[in-house]
């Protein structure tokens, strides 16, 4: 049996620009050219997947963990094809008030959590750093408010006008906008205020400025469908405002909770089930949740499912339906704006999850394709699947997940190469239980089938058997290895 047998690659010109400094219209800088390299990436590092980086083109990143060595040389070198000027430059910027403006950095400079740097690299690449996890200190330091533990990034107070500071998100993995806290102190006491208490308070504005790659956008902690993300070796602009300046240097902070502290237990960030209406007492149920009385008098709807969870909190269909919130991201993982036509990949912003989304083209992502589920040493390294380059004479193109796994890590979905067979508890995540054939967002995840879909998980009843979910009636099953189900990949968490 065979399918889509042939791949043909499009010829690509490469385009070389003169460059600028983005926020050019506040900011100004100028930077020459240099000479192509085609030095190979390094491999993967353990401060996270690494963040590809387009050729010719600036972007705001910050290191997610304690650089090891610290100084941009040894980190960006290997990965970024060339020495300081000739294979990438980099700007920091001095957020003091008697400064507000942009400074080269040499490589000798160091990387610091918590600071961000405009990147350009000459040369497609991507940046993968090493070193250690950032370290964190008790967000009970500095006041009431957030529990465990942060990284307190160091806030310039103003001198009587509004300010600009890049931040750099410090860890290797997403954080809310809505999570993160503003501390001050008097010298005394610490205070903490979610961004929008921040702004009513005068000392900081509640969005923040990150460049998509071409512009500005802008994120916050409370407008629907505008809460931001803070996303693994990006920075971002936060604006101070004057109402800071009676505060002392050190005693104005920027919070970022941390999520995966070692030796500590963490609560895994859940979904909730979209589901938005409720039972009627004594039968049926609502269009919506509303409330619904038993002859006591007693409100029946208060229990259920509707008035709980995100689904009630976070109910704004501009980034998912009900309380699921999801970024859409092109073929680089970088973020588009929620209404971009087409996108490779999505975030989930409450699990911090990447996935992968199928396509209708025939190509290697193709939603009808089809694999046994196998790892190797099990039972199953056939094809009794149906997928793209198949060629029964040759097993990496073999229609089973481990096969599959390997190719598409080979391509580079979205730019990086750790996608994985999800978990049983990941693959539920997705499913919307207010939803049905399929019980999936399709405004995030098009061309989602309305059936099987594998997940990595063995299943204890069958020694060769794995679960899967039914994406038809949402419901999960345990079942045999060689029966062919869809993929959809993951990577993130565990």
């Amino acid at each position: 049996m065979q399918k889509k047998l042939l791949y043909h690659k499009k010829k690509q010109r490469k385009i070389i620009r003169r460059v600028a400094v983005p926020l050019a219209a506040v900011f100004c800088c100028g930077i020459g050219s240099a000479d192509a390299l085609t030095d190979p990436p390094s491999p993967p590092s353990p401060c996270g997947a690494g963040r590809p980086l387009p050729a010719n083109t600036w972007l705001m990143t910050a290191p997610s963990c304690e650089p090891i060595p610290a100084d941009l040389a040894s980190q960006y070198d290997d990965d970024l094809n060339g020495p300081h000027n000739t294979g990438w430059l980099s700007f920091t910027w001095d957020s003091a008030p008697t400064a507000q403006n942009y400074v080269k950095q040499a490589g000798t400079d160091s990387l610091v959590p918590g600071t961000g740097n405009w990147l350009y690299s000459y040369k497609a690449g991507t940046l993968l750093l090493d070193g250690t996890a950032t370290p964190t200190v008790p967000c009970s330091d500095y006041g009431s408010g957030l529990m465990g533990r942060c990284f307190a990034v160091d806030l310039t107070p103003s001198s009587g006008r509004n300010l600009w500071q890049i931040v750099g998100h410090p860890f290797s993995y997403p954080v809310s906008w809505d999570d993160v806290r503003v501390a001050s102190s008097d010298g005394t006491t610490w205070t903490q205020y979610t961004p929008s208490e921040a702004a009513t308070a005068n000392l900081m504005a509640k969005e923040y400025w990150f460049w998509n790659g071409s512009s500005y956008q802008t994120k916050d902690d409370s407008t629907p469908g505008a809460i931001g993300v803070l996303q693994p070796q990006e920075s971002i602009w936060v604006r101070i405002q004057f109402g800071s300046s009676s505060l002392s240097a050190g005693n104005f902070k920027l919070l970022i909770p941390a999520a995966h502290e070692p030796n500590t237990v963490q609560a895994q960030a859940l979904n909730d089930t979209g589901i938005t209406w409720s039972g009627n007492y004594a039968s049926g149920n609502n269009t919506t949740c509303i409330a619904s009385t038993t002859p006591d008098g007693d409100n029946v709807v208060v229990a259920q499912d509707c008035s709980h969870g995100r689904d009630t909190t976070h109910n704004d269909d501009s980034d998912g339906h009900a309380g699921f919130s999801y970024t859409k991201l092109d073929s680089n993982g970088e973020q588009l704006p929620q209404d971009a036509a087409s996108w490779a990949c999505v975030q989930d912003n409450v699990t911090g999850l990447i996935w992968e989304v199928k396509t209708d083209d025939d190509g290697l992502h193709d939603k009808d394709d089809t694999y046994a589920w196998y790892y190797t040493g099990s039972a199953n390294n056939d094809s009794s699947g149906l997928c793209y380059g198949y060629n029964n004479g040759d097993p990496s193109t073999f229609c089973n997940t481990e096969a599959y796994v390997n190719r598409v890590n080979s391509a580079g979905l979205c730019g990086v190469n750790d996608w994985r067979m999800p978990t049983i508890k990941e693959l539920e995540s997705l499913v919307n239980y207010g939803r049905s054939n399929p019980a999936i967002d399709t405004n995030y995840f098009p061309n989602a089938v309305s059936s099987a879909v594998w997940s990595g998980s063995p299943y204890v009843n069958d020694p060769d058997g794995a679960w899967f979910v039914g994406f038809n009636d949402s419901h999960s099953y345990g079942g045999s290895s060689g029966t062919s189900h869809a993929v959809r990949l993951v990577r993130g968490g565990q």
